[in-house]
């Protein structure tokens, strides 16, 4: 993941996020693209422990060297409602839930309206109840608004909430297969276990 992000830098091949080639772009170029074009979204959920949960979800506008404009706080405003948080957005994170702490992390990556989102063991942290309202609001919010998302897991369950699935094993994909239930999922796990 950090080498489709341009997080790390592939040792060969080709990296393309739409039309343009990362593989090689120069450090402020690509700093500009993700910062954005892209979303991040964390187990560890990564927000700054003094900021408001306003302040973490508008901290992508700040590091692009701006304020966000009224139409831009507003959107922020419809994620965090449409997100269940819009109640707690002078609150700090250490003041949250987990899943609270998720729906403002899936606020922040979400409030560049970037193209592609790229969603690291999102639910790793998170109770089973919390696991599946934050993946079915990720999936809600990011096919309403036509992005799409990047997710890393070794869950089957939280790979059942995607439209493809493509396992990677030692560094190679092994198989590609589309939207399917954990079940299915897993067996392929588990038979991908068996023949290593």
């Amino acid at each position: 993941m950090h080498v489709f992000a341009g997080l790390d830098t592939a040792t060969s091949g080709r990296v393309s996020i739409g039309d343009t080639d990362i593989t090689h772009l120069e450090d402020n170029a690509l700093t500009l693209l993700r910062r954005r074009s892209l979303g991040f979204v964390f187990q560890a959920f990564n927000l700054v422990p003094t900021l408001s949960v306003l302040g973490n979800v508008t901290l992508p506008f700040e590091l692009d060297g701006r304020k966000p404009s009224v139409a831009e706080l507003a959107w922020v405003r419809l994620l965090l409602n449409r997100l269940g948080i819009g109640t707690l957005e002078a609150r700090r994170p250490h003041e949250l839930s987990g899943g609270q702490q998720q729906r403002v992390a899936i606020a922040r990556a979400l409030a560049m309206r970037p193209q592609l989102i790229f969603a690291d063991e999102p639910t790793g942290n998170l109770d089973s109840r919390s696991s599946r309202e934050v993946l079915g609001l990720l999936g809600d919010l990011t096919r309403e608004f036509q992005q799409t998302v990047v997710l890393v897991t070794h869950d089957p369950v939280a790979a059942s909430h995607a439209d493809r699935v493509i396992f990677i094993a030692d560094g190679r994909v092994v198989q590609d297969v589309a939207k399917s239930d954990a079940k299915t999922l897993s067996d392929i796990i588990l038979s991908l276990e068996v023949a290593a």
